[in-house]
């Protein structure tokens, strides 16, 4: 039987209401509860099992790891271990030309067929705008969290709880969730969404609000990166456990705040190849002795059948798609995010190129600037026939391309502020102290 999430979702209960239970009494949560919590997050649409390299015997392979069939098979392996599991993702469950070609359904089903409890937004699901998330969430049988978004739109708004609490073996546990005060840069949101970027002072309310509502244990589902992560946890008391993404980073780490409060940050790296699954024990209405171990999920971990089958229809629609050739390269290109990020390569000149040539169709005799982190891949796309598939593996965002008019002296300044934000060893700006 599979583990299924169950939402409820709780309103700030009146000061009488918190006097009449407390006259009534409470039964206290469960002494020496063992739970777990599997972490995922930055899935980027990817619940389909993908090709990923990995070091076997000091050699570098290439084996196929993920997809959502895996994840639900080892939240479901947890069963049995602990008193209790939760499934939670920290944001970016869509991405890219999977998102686009099937409005995120496929993504959002096979999470509520794999029992996710809560997830947060991440930045990503605005990649289409405001309109395309809300109704790819329409589809989610899970709670959404986030606590530092304002939106406008009130059939979105009712989607976003800013906290909920789920009780799980007699444990209350609450969720909040945290966007990057970055949305409005890398994302399409309009002007219906704000994004609050005192992360200190939501947290703080947060944590008081679920205080009040009861809350044994508190765990932040933040889409804010590691950076961020630990800051929050240094100023604010009373987060036991942030789950943690948007930064691709793969850690578990203490961070100690206000009077000694203690918080475990984690996060479980990119693409769902290796979820985190934290355990630990709840004594005396705190997290007590964890413990944190990542999953390869390669072909020795199970697979949940149903869902299997439930995406390979997706797989094969997705397939006679990527598989159109629409041309031809005479020579590698180079998608590395280290070099492209960093310094000119072929590639990168080329999508400018072609950005120039296309504007040149309609009489003008532009320069094309692009950002390197629109171009992805991270590998080497080898010379021979390219396919629509590849192309959007390149370009995998619906960027929108702005013509303006500047001063050479303009376009020095931008072109030496890219080049100031290049970082290499020896530099001063990564030194310690300035």
């Amino acid at each position: 039987m599979k583990r299924k999430g169950i939402l409820s979702k709780i309103v700030l209960f009146l000061t009488l209401s918190l006097i009449v239970a407390s006259c009534a009494g409470i039964t206290p949560a469960p002494e020496g509860t063992h739970l777990s919590v599997v972490a995922v997050s930055d899935i980027h649409s990817n619940v389909l099992p993908y090709e990923a390299k990995v070091t076997r015997n000091d050699e570098k392979v290439t084996i196929i790891v993920g997809g959502m069939d895996k994840i639900a098979a080892l939240a479901d392996g947890q069963v049995g271990l602990t008193d209790g599991t939760l499934l939670v993702s920290g944001g970016d469950n869509l991405m890219g030309f999977f998102y686009s070609s099937f409005d995120g359904v496929p993504e959002i089903t096979s999470m509520n067929m794999a029992g996710y409890d809560v997830s947060c937004l991440g930045n990503h699901e605005f990649d289409l705008g405001a309109e395309a998330c809300k109704e790819a969430m329409k589809n989610a049988e899970f709670p959404i969290v986030s606590s530092n978004m304002t939106i406008k739109d009130p059939e979105f708004a009712a989607m976003v709880d800013p906290y909920i609490i789920k009780e799980v073996a007699g444990i209350k546990i609450g969720f909040f969730g945290l966007m990057t005060p970055d949305l409005p840069r890398v994302s399409s949101i309009g002007s219906d969404i704000i994004v609050d970027p005192d992360l200190t002072s939501v947290s703080i309310e947060m944590v008081r609000a679920l205080r009040l509502e009861g809350a044994d244990i508190i765990v932040a589902l933040t889409h804010i990166g590691k950076e961020l992560d630990e800051i929050v946890a240094r100023e604010v008391a009373g987060i036991d456990i942030i789950v943690g993404g948007h930064s691709h980073d793969t850690f578990f780490e203490y961070v100690k705040g206000p009077g000694g409060w203690k918080t475990i940050v984690v996060q479980a790296g990119v693409n769902a190849k290796e979820p985190g699954i934290l355990s630990f024990d709840v004594v005396g209405g705190r997290v007590k002795s964890p413990s944190w171990e990542t999953v390869l999920l390669d072909e020795t971990e199970a697979s949940d059948e149903e869902i299997a089958a439930y995406l390979n229809e997706y797989k094969e629609k997705l397939d006679e798609k990527m598989e159109k050739p629409v041309g031809e390269t005479l020579t590698d290109l180079d998608a590395i995010s280290e070099n492209v990020r960093t310094k000119e390569t072929n590639l990168g000149n080329l999508v400018a190129d072609a950005w120039v040539d296309w504007f040149a169709k309609y009489g003008s005799s532009p320069i094309a600037l692009i950002n390197g982190g629109t171009i992805r891949g991270n590998r080497i796309f080898n010379r021979g026939p390219l396919t629509y598939g590849d192309l959007l593996e390149i370009i995998p965002f619906s960027n929108t391309i702005y013509e303006v008019s500047l001063s050479g002296k303009d376009l020095l300044t931008v072109l030496e502020m890219s080049a100031s934000a290049v970082r290499v060893e020896g530099d001063a700006c990564l030194e310690e102290s300035v």
